[in-house]
């Protein structure tokens, strides 16, 4: 048995509608929103089964248009979609040439199909020799700036003022405050990739890492805290509950396919 002492009632405060009107209309826009993406998710990979060789076929129903890229390579360098490590993984590693949907983000799919592959061809040295000894001048540069950014990024971590490092060595500092997937498109896409696969700092510190940038420079960025908005959706359970609805959606097609490709025979001498 357990003896419980009560000391009091304190009355239950409750907020007024009016003070929680804007929540509950952001919750709902944000619940809409995200009931959109579940669906058109669903459709496109329906549609994806329906037309596994036809973009225009899987983009037009869901109010999109496709849109075609000449020439990508690996080490395609583009700060847009072309330059996704997501995007071109999937690029040069899918077998055949279907339709193929690539998650690259929280509430971002891209969806692209290879219209024709390339075998990687060797130009003859003497074509190549003025670039090869530029792109060794280039690395040998590279390589000492490197080493040069970690040398920085150890200071800036062991708890040295990253403007006074920078002023000591003629560098300068940009600070773009909050840093998120979708909104911070003036930074480099390399930088915002580093962001979001930094260690979360101790208390009072920084994390670093050292980001090659376009045209052979090389930044550091510096990771000062993390932080996540209140109503922010659990990242996990959205994942999991996309999953769950993409292997129903691809169970339901594969057992409708099975049916319509099978005969049912009935042996009534062993019933």
């Amino acid at each position: 048995y357990h003896y419980i002492k009560l000391d009091g009632v304190a009355e239950r405060s409750v907020k007024s509608f009016a003070e929680v009107r804007d929540e509950i209309a952001e919750y709902h826009k944000r619940q809409q929103a995200l009931d959109i993406f579940y669906d058109k998710s669903d459709r496109l990979h329906e549609l994806i089964n329906e037309h596994p060789y036809q973009l225009s076929q899987v983009a037009r129903p869901l109010g999109y248009r496709s849109t075609r890229v000449r020439e990508l390579s690996r080490l395609n360098d583009s700060s847009g979609v072309e330059g996704n490590a997501e995007v071109l993984n999937a690029v040069f590693t899918g077998s055949g040439s279907p339709v193929t949907a690539v998650e690259i983000g929280e509430h971002d799919i891209v969806t692209f199909r290879v219209y024709e592959r390339r075998e990687a061809e060797l130009p003859p040295f003497d074509e190549v020799s003025d670039a090869a000894a530029a792109a060794a001048k280039d690395a040998s540069i590279n390589e000492r700036a490197r080493a040069f950014a970690d040398e920085l990024a150890g200071r800036i971590e062991s708890g040295e003022s990253a403007k006074d490092v920078a002023a000591e060595t003629g560098l300068t500092v940009e600070t773009p405050g909050r840093v998120s997937r979708s909104s911070d498109l003036s930074l480099p896409f390399g930088m915002v990739e580093a962001v979001f696969r930094m260690p979360s700092p101790a208390v009072d510190g920084v994390s670093t890492e050292v980001v090659p940038l376009l045209g052979g420079d090389t930044g550091v960025v510096i990771l000062r805290g993390i932080a996540m908005p209140e109503d922010a959706p659990d990242r996990d359970e959205f994942a999991r509950e996309l999953r769950q609805r993409q292997a129903a959606t691809a169970t339901r097609d594969m057992v409708a396919a099975v049916r319509e490709a099978s005969d049912v025979i009935v042996h009534e001498d062993r019933l």
